[in-house]
């Protein structure tokens, strides 16, 4: 179960948004005395799809998947790491979260109650831009990633998910891979099976070396030849 406990010291913290630059001394005052700090375990849900927001969600560290269920199959719409507001779309919508978020990773959120989160943009213009500019990143990525699904064959959506992982959220050719086969098989829009058979294919020319969830890039030349021929 996710771990609570309050915010003691946001102005020092290290973990700080971007964002919290633009904030006045007051308003940084008030995020500390509400903030509540949630340490969620792998695989723990974070928000849940079709529920009220109550809270704006910052992830402070760690790493997050931001899905649709279905009862066929979930859709990753994208993967999300340290350092961003994640679920922020929903603030400004309907009030409903239309996705779910589940941590890949161990992973801290900080919870501002939503109300004094939107009180925060209305009042100030550099903070709301910032959160703007986040939406649209967002927004963005998702677009990309539908492009990428119907667009990439599934060799090339496997080999662009790999280095995606290895250069932007491990910044390694050898990594830890965090992601279950389902979880990856879902990113990709593939079953289970063939992101297995995929992955050995890859492992049998060499590309790359597999032993559980540890990975290692053997021949980047290749899986970025597979990822741009597509």
């Amino acid at each position: 179960m996710a771990k609570y406990k309050k915010a003691e010291n946001c102005i020092d913290c290290p973990y700080r948004s971007q964002q919290y630059s633009f904030l006045t001394l007051e308003q940084r005052q008030k995020i500390q005395s509400s903030c509540i700090i949630v340490n969620f375990k792998k695989g723990e849900n974070i928000c849940k799809q079709d529920l009220t927001v109550t809270h704006s969600l910052y992830l402070a560290d760690g790493l997050v998947k931001v899905f649709i269920e279905s009862e066929k199959k979930n859709t990753i719409l994208r993967i999300a790491g340290k350092g961003e507001y994640i679920g922020i779309q929903s603030i400004f919508g309907d009030g409903n979260y239309h996705f779910s978020i589940t941590a890949i990773e161990p992973s801290k959120i900080c919870l501002i109650d939503v109300n004094y989160f939107k009180e925060l943009c209305k009042k100030n213009s550099e903070f709301l831009f910032s959160i703007t500019q986040t939406i649209a990143r967002c927004t963005n990525e998702i677009f990309q990633r539908l492009t990428f699904l119907n667009q990439k064959s599934v060799k090339a959506r496997l080999a662009s998910t790999i280095l995606f992982f290895a250069d932007e959220i491990y910044q390694s050719d050898t990594f830890v891979f965090s992601m279950s086969r389902q979880d990856l098989a879902d990113y990709i829009g593939i079953s289970r099976e063939n992101a297995v058979r995929l992955l050995g294919e890859l492992k049998k020319d060499k590309v790359i070396k597999v032993s559980g969830k540890n990975f290692i890039i053997t021949n980047r030349e290749i899986l970025e030849t597979i990822k741009k021929l597509g």
